[in-house]
């Protein structure tokens, strides 16, 4: 009986896993076509290449999770809720510090690409869609990274999971109506990226109520959750290379 209750929370964690990826396939099944009626080819390319560029840009924080997650993994068998929350102050402080430099590039970023491409798009609708489409990465940063973290290493990712399927598809539904609405692509875009406002939201008030003892404010940092992040990094890189 104990090994069928082990093997639930894997059963579900795979499941779940699954339905992030279902709701994006939708989304870019659905969502495409609709801004290219509504505001053009170009708009609709110039959309896919700013949420590449953001996505290398993230790459600054590459290797935090997965040295943390693994850090993690000893002490919250153990209980050991004090040591797991000077983990995550101590996780939450990296994704924070390599945030800001998130933010910096991205600002670059929106003052430098719109003056370097041909865009149908003015300069300043240009720049704000690239501040607004950032949004995900620097929520995921200031406070969505040490929260994932932690539910992934307490073997919970079905939490997140399913947050995040729920997220996009309310994104997906809000976004669907704005265009139907008339509203521009940033507003569009802006209404997709303020549900990942939403999905931290959740994963606090679930953290809060189920395994509150894992995020104690007034406990020592203990840095030795993100001391193997370059390790975890070339692990990153290397398997990004290999992929390619």
């Amino acid at each position: 009986m104990k090994s069928v209750n082990k093997q639930i929370p894997v059963l579900k964690n795979v499941i779940s896993s699954v339905l992030p990826q279902a709701v994006n396939i939708l989304i870019n099944f659905v969502l495409p076509p609709l801004i290219i009626a509504s505001f053009g080819s170009a708009t609709n390319g110039l959309v896919s290449t700013i949420k590449q560029v953001v996505a290398y840009v993230t790459l600054v924080g590459a290797g935090i999770s997965t040295a943390a997650t693994q850090a993690l993994y000893e002490p919250i068998a153990n209980k050991d809720a004090v040591r797991v929350s000077g983990m995550i102050r101590s996780i939450d402080r990296m994704f924070s510090h390599v945030g800001y430099v998130y933010l910096a590039i991205v600002a670059i970023l929106a003052m430098i690409y719109p003056a370097m491409i041909n865009s149908s798009l003015p300069y300043l609708s240009t720049s704000l869609l690239i501040v607004v489409m950032s949004v995900s990465g620097a929520s995921d940063f200031f406070v969505a990274g040490k929260y994932r973290t932690l539910l992934y290493a307490d073997r919970r990712m079905y939490v997140q999971s399913l947050i995040q399927a729920a997220g996009l598809l309310v994104g997906l539904l809000g976004a669907i109506l704005l265009i139907k609405l008339g509203a521009n692509i940033v507003l569009v875009q802006l209404a997709i990226a303020s549900l990942y406002l939403v999905r931290i939201l959740g994963m606090h008030i679930y953290i809060k109520k189920k395994i509150p003892q894992y995020i104690q404010k007034n406990v020592p940092y203990v840095d030795e959750a993100v001391s193997k992040r370059k390790d975890a990094l070339l692990h990153h890189f290397t398997g990004l290379a290999v992929a390619g």
